[in-house]
């Protein structure tokens, strides 16, 4: 049902795109304005709170069970697992840890910072689909989407590395479709544009 829904959403979103005729609405509209992006996150992130209070300090998949080991110093790293990703679970578990001294607040404190880093990727989109519709309905599908589908939610509060994969994935896809949508299909790539899509390629093929 989610993924029809999120599908349904994604061709209304094209639909629009494709009619051009919403660029001189979207200066003027409260909704488009820098300091909404920061309110979209707010908005998904305290949605997503009760869950993570249910699910208090997160949920941790088996792989995860194994980087968290590594993280705080019980295991060998290698990269069976992304290093990368252990060392965003080490940065937040192990200041937590050393600041309680309890695994508990740490494996908190790693999931909080997983729920931020989704709800600016998720609110981002959320800013890119108005700017491109100039539909304030579609976005407002879609923060509803984002901050209420209890799959989303139940991933944001798991501690897993296809979780921060998908959302750099979700940034990757978006840069690539401006700058065909900027070029047009007679694109030919310059180094400029590939260092601004780079970062997010890299962090994806790290995090996986």
């Amino acid at each position: 049902v989610y993924i029809v829904l999120f599908a349904l959403m994604g061709v209304s979103v094209l639909a629009f795109i494709d009619k051009k005729s919403y660029v001189p609405k979207v200066a003027n509209d409260q909704l488009f304005k820098k300091k909404s992006w920061f309110w979209y996150c707010v908005i998904i992130l305290l949605c997503w709170l009760p869950l993570f209070l249910v699910f208090f300090p997160g949920l941790i998949s088996v792989d995860s069970a194994v980087q968290l080991r590594q993280a705080i110093g019980e295991g060998v790293w290698s990269n069976w697992h992304p290093v990368l990703h252990t060392l965003f679970i080490a940065i937040p578990t192990n200041i937590g840890l050393k600041i309680s001294g309890d695994l508990t607040a740490g494996i908190a404190l790693a999931t909080i910072f997983q729920m931020v880093v989704l709800s600016v990727v998720f609110g981002y989109v959320v800013k890119w689909v108005l700017e491109k519709t100039a539909k304030k309905w579609i976005g407002i599908c879609f923060l509803i989407y984002f901050a209420a589908c209890p799959v989303i939610a139940c991933y944001a509060v798991t501690m897993w590395k296809d979780v921060l994969f998908s959302a750099f994935f979700v940034l990757a896809f978006i840069k690539i479709y401006d700058l065909v949508d900027l070029h047009g299909r007679e694109y030919k790539v310059v180094l400029k544009d590939v260092l601004k899509i780079m970062p997010f390629i890299i962090l994806i093929g790290f995090l996986r």
